[in-house]
């Protein structure tokens, strides 16, 4: 799971913490979880020791549920940014005929990535 934070947030050695734009998409406890996570490392440095895990428990006792939330969802976020992606250059291919049927275009685009297909919603 260590890595996986690598990904979502870093802390620097000069104490600056990175937060990967992806955790947008995570419910509020869980950007606060990993939030709370890197800043303990700024107390207690990189190793997950147990004095670190003591004072993670303090704010959250699940911590385990959380990392085990953590995964699933990022596992989420990624494909739906591969389906974005893929969305994003078929768009990109075809920029000339969109932007000019789209104007004119009520309906929702909707990429699937598992049928890896463009379909179109009606507006409602």
């Amino acid at each position: 799971m260590g890595g996986l934070f690598r990904f979502m947030a870093s802390l620097s050695k000069n104490r600056n913490l990175t937060i990967n734009t992806l955790t947008r998409h995570l419910p509020e406890n869980l950007t606060q979880y990993i939030i709370y996570h890197e800043l303990a490392h700024a107390k207690h440095g990189k190793k997950h020791n147990q004095t670190f895990w003591n004072t993670i428990r303090k704010k959250h006792p699940n911590h385990s549920a959380l990392e085990k939330d953590l995964l699933a969802y990022w596992f989420l976020i990624q494909e739906t940014e591969t389906a974005n992606q893929k969305l994003l250059e078929v768009l990109q291919k075809q920029h000339f005929h969109i932007k000019r049927i789209l104007p004119h275009f009520p309906h929702k685009l909707i990429f699937s990535s598992r049928k890896k297909s463009l379909k179109c919603k009606p507006p409602r």
